[in-house]
């Protein structure tokens, strides 16, 4: 059967839950807000990094970013522009066009009644069909600028999105910059001081929850060993 034994040894009791506070990007740290055995959140500040090429490629997509909204308008009103300017040029053919056939028609009806002659009403036709013709090229016209529009806009709104998940990345890496704890707990240590420079992944700190511990007991195996 089985045989129940005590066995006794000196042990402590530790964390079970404990977060080793990285660097999540490198640089150089400018100040430390917090100290060891303070109680800190999860979102408390342990840490605030900087690093000049990182702020400034945060400040380089801003301004990228700026310039092609600010392109996006301008081009916006030029398309606009262009499509009004070639729709007042379809409804003035259109006007021409309606104006030839009415006279054609007149001049048909004056042919007939021989106030006209055939060449004179010929003319005419041809004025009315070639006003047609021009209608229709306008008509075209008008929908390929559009179109054209369309694509330009739609290049145009995809540089700006582009530019703007740039500047996301940018503010995120910034946002890196500020180390925070992570967890809930209680700061155990600190591995860096004010002014030293840190690369990605360097630990920085240990947090610790002490409202999740374990026994960790030093056994001699002269215990261990069967009777």
């Amino acid at each position: 059967g089985t045989i129940p034994r005590n066995v006794r040894g000196n042990g402590t009791l530790v964390p079970e839950e404990i977060r080793y506070v990285p660097a999540i990007s490198p640089g150089r740290v400018e100040k430390r807000l917090v100290q060891p055995g303070a109680q800190v959140h999860a979102d408390t500040l342990l840490f605030e990094l900087t690093d000049p090429a990182i702020q400034q490629a945060f400040v380089d997509a801003e301004t990228q970013l700026r310039g092609a909204q600010a392109n996006l308008t301008t081009l916006k009103v030029q398309l606009d522009k262009g499509i009004l300017d070639q729709e007042a040029t379809l409804a003035q053919a259109k006007s021409d066009f309606n104006k030839k056939q009415m006279q054609y028609e007149v001049n048909r009806e004056l042919g007939i009644k021989e106030l006209k002659s055939k060449m004179e009403v010929e003319l005419s036709g041809i004025e009315a069909e070639d006003a047609q013709n021009r209608v229709a090229l306008e008509t075209k016209r008008l929908v390929g600028s559009r179109d054209e529009a369309k694509a330009r806009m739609a290049a145009e709104d995809e540089k700006v999105r582009q530019l703007k998940d740039a500047v996301q990345l940018r503010r995120t890496q910034m946002e890196a910059l500020k180390v925070r704890a992570g967890i809930d707990g209680e700061l155990q240590t600190i591995a860096v001081q004010v002014g030293q420079q840190v690369t990605q992944g360097q630990e920085l700190a240990r947090v610790a929850n002490p409202k999740r511990l374990k026994a960790e007991l030093k056994i001699s195996e002269t215990q261990t060993k069967d009777v």
